[in-house]
């Protein structure tokens, strides 16, 4: 009897503190982070609140409505167009080398770009206000996290918030269907946006032929010295974090299946494979044959000093004219083989519940596997 009070004490102490909690969140009601938005976050990642202390910034409120309005007035009298979202630290070392490239290859072209900042370091401002980007935009991610918050999670929880602003908050649907996503320790290739854009076209010309493809990866580990063409295009199970275009669909299936992504310890990629493994978004990428992108920052898999030092970023430095053709590209055959490699079993899905792999495939008739 004395065990059944004190779970009943502890039990309705827990859900006083779960439920005070709730409140204050719906009590900030500020635009740049919507009640249902907060509501999400506190069903699915309540513990991070208490083991992290995660707070809401409600001081860079104003600067990020005023940010929305002002991207709010653009969408509406654009068509067809694709944002380019900008995740951004204080690693200003990459930074500058980043803005270089994507103002050699944008320029002031109508293209809005949305710089999303986790500091406020006034360092990073004056890099890129030095760039006359006809429509750049700044929000920053409201939250405040301790320094002992997992990196992974900290990363993750910026990539939802401003893919939930772009995609939930602008909602235009008829104005762009993908956002074209960068970190800021990437380079890009002059034609990466045009590519990015006729890989849109290409994967929407896939889908009559029964593949099923919504988002576009910018980055392959192939070099320019392989022996691939530039309009040489292929279907990949992997979706690289090395620059890509995700698709309002695929964001609107990791809406509805939050809980499942957000409580998954790991970073967003990892996680979107998971669901990707689950079936809720289609299984494949779509992407160049020689990678449009180029990490050169410190940490992960993809950077490649060699080729960064003596090559001068050999797989990106591409002239003018050489983006991919939406009319003339080749589709290479898919080799089914190398998918064991990228759905192997891994620490973390054994923990979520049991997933093994490597997993099956999803059947691509050898008759799809067409050259356009």
């Amino acid at each position: 009897m004395l065990i059944i009070t004190l779970q009943l004490i502890f039990f309705s102490v827990h859900y006083s503190s779960f439920r005070k909690k709730s409140l204050e969140l719906k009590s900030l009601n500020h635009r740049t982070f919507p009640v249902d938005f907060l509501e999400c976050l506190n069903g699915s990642v309540y513990e991070y609140f208490e083991k992290y202390q995660l707070k809401f910034d409600v001081s860079k409120e104003r600067h990020n409505h005023r940010e929305l309005l002002r991207i709010r007035e653009l969408f509406p009298a654009v068509r067809g167009i694709i944002p380019v979202v900008i995740l951004m630290g204080d690693r200003v070392q990459y930074i500058e080398t980043m803005l270089e490239t994507l103002w050699d290859s944008l320029g002031s072209q109508e293209v809005p770009i949305i710089f999303s900042r986790t500091s406020t370091n006034e360092s990073i401002a004056n890099l890129y206000s030095q760039y006359a980007f006809s429509q750049k935009y700044t929000l920053f991610f409201p939250v405040d996290m301790e320094d002992s918050f997992h990196p992974r999670f900290r990363l993750k929880l910026h990539w939802f918030w401003v893919l939930f602003t772009i995609f939930k908050l602008v909602n235009f649907q008829d104005s762009f269907s993908h956002a074209l996503v960068l970190e800021d320790d990437l380079v890009v290739s002059r034609d990466f946006y045009k590519t990015g854009k006729s890989l849109v076209t290409i994967a929407k010309l896939l889908q009559t032929k029964g593949i099923t493809v919504r988002d576009i990866n910018l980055y392959n580990h192939r070099s320019i010295h392989s022996e691939c063409s530039f309009n040489d295009v292929e279907l990949t199970p992997t979706f690289e974090s090395c620059g890509y275009l995700i698709s309002r669909d695929t964001f609107e299936a990791i809406w509805n299946n939050v809980d499942i992504f957000v409580k998954f310890e790991d970073g967003w990629d990892w996680s979107v494979r998971l669901l990707r493994v689950l079936g809720i978004i289609p299984r494949y990428n779509l992407q160049p044959c020689i990678s449009r992108t180029l990490h050169i920052g410190e940490i992960g898999m993809h950077t490649n000093p060699t080729l960064y030092e003596e090559s001068e970023y050999a797989s990106v430095t591409i002239s003018n004219g050489t983006a991919i053709n939406w009319k003339e590209y080749n589709l290479l055959k898919y080799n089914r083989s190398e998918e064991k490699f990228v759905y192997s079993k891994c620490y973390d899905e054994q923990q979520f519940g049991g997933i093994t792999g490597p997993f099956a495939s999803q059947q691509l008739e050898p008759s799809l596997i067409l050259s356009s």
